[in-house]
């Protein structure tokens, strides 16, 4: 598949403990984890730090830390550095909470030369495409391929949103541990994901 360009929309890390007592996370050092005071916002379930640009927010809840990022394919490198160094000082915030998890979200886009890339995707992927349509009565007219792969260090969970000469993609790479690596061991995995992700989309 001949990709034209590889466009990066978001970027998210969330990290999961057996529990997140909210009052326990200090609110100085989520200020600090920002280069900007961010506005923080508590309800009683939800704990919400938003950057004055809009396009950088931390969550707490429900077990998870997460850290958006708006990426907007600008200066991918330095916002790779950004994320994977706040969420390690955003972590430092937490007391008494035993992370079980963390992940990487990556989503995205590309434009190919293929015109219909839900009909190129039902052709490649769909092998009983015909006995689907007999069973269904209709005409299989796109197909979205999602699938996970076990690679020797996290889940790679992949889901591909086809559009008109246009390819979404939505990327999560789960890993199971107790801790988290230093902040330029995490540059490395995410740029490393980055690097697989493109290299996928390039061979499909």
């Amino acid at each position: 598949m001949n990709i034209s360009d590889f466009r990066l929309n978001q970027f998210n890390i969330t990290l999961l403990y057996e529990t997140l007592d909210l009052g326990l996370i200090s609110r100085d050092k989520v200020v600090k984890a920002f280069e900007e005071r961010p506005i923080i916002t508590e309800f009683p379930e939800v704990l919400i730090a938003v950057d004055q640009s809009q396009k950088r927010n931390a969550q707490f809840g429900n077990r998870r830390i997460h850290i958006n990022l708006q990426v907007e394919n600008e200066d991918v490198d330095n916002k790779v550095k950004w994320i994977t160094n706040t969420i390690i000082q955003i972590a430092s915030a937490v007391e008494d909470s035993k992370l079980i998890a963390y992940g990487f979200n990556i989503d995205g886009e590309s434009t190919l030369e293929i015109i219909n890339v839900g009909e190129y995707f039902k052709d490649k992927f769909l092998l009983e495409q015909k006995a689907i349509e007999n069973t269904l009565k209709g005409s299989i007219v796109s197909t979205s391929p999602n699938f996970t792969v076990k690679q020797p260090d996290c889940d790679f969970n992949v889901a591909l949103i086809p559009g008109v000469n246009n390819l979404g993609f939505h990327v999560n790479c789960h890993f199971e541990s107790n801790a988290l690596p230093i902040d330029t061991e995490m540059y490395r995995q995410f740029q490393g994901k980055l690097s697989v992700i493109k290299e996928l989309l390039s061979e499909m």
